[in-house]
């Protein structure tokens, strides 16, 4: 568990520890907005996205080159395969089942500058291959509690 000052500003939460932004949790849009700020101010471990279900970034160095990596978890589900107004607990049906997954895309930046620059336009063709990898199991935004 990471021990540090935790903000929170409406839906976004963001966790600082050992002297960077160690977590931050936003909307894909809120991320978007403001990645390019958010980075140029602090170093970002990891982007956990509330409005896409197991979606996160994390950033990382290696030999002088910025690497931000995509990555959606999604859960094992089943599926009813039965249609029809009788509730499958009355009459057990066929159920598909997927078993979870995870994919991951990274995008590699030469240096710092061209990360600030760049993060959001990359975060975005991120999502467009980890979606088109999801396929039909891309996530639904999580509904709201009333």
């Amino acid at each position: 568990m990471l021990r540090g000052v935790t903000l929170q500003t409406g839906e976004t939460v963001a966790l600082f520890a050992r002297g960077l932004l160690a977590e931050l949790t936003v909307t894909l849009g809120g991320w978007y907005a403001v990645a390019s700020g958010v980075l140029a101010r602090w170093p970002v471990e990891r982007v956990r996205i509330s409005d896409v279900p197991g979606l996160t970034f994390a950033l990382a160095t290696r030999e002088g080159t910025w690497i931000l990596t995509g990555t959606l978890t999604l859960p094992r589900r089943r599926r009813s395969l039965a249609r029809g107004p009788i509730p499958s607990a009355l009459a057990p049906a066929v159920v598909l089942v997927d078993e979870g997954g995870e994919w991951a895309a990274d995008q590699l930046f030469a240096g710092r500058s061209e990360l600030v620059g760049w993060v959001a336009a990359a975060a975005a063709r991120l999502v467009a291959d980890l979606s088109a990898a999801a396929g039909d199991r891309w996530p639904s935004p999580p509904r709201r509690r009333s």
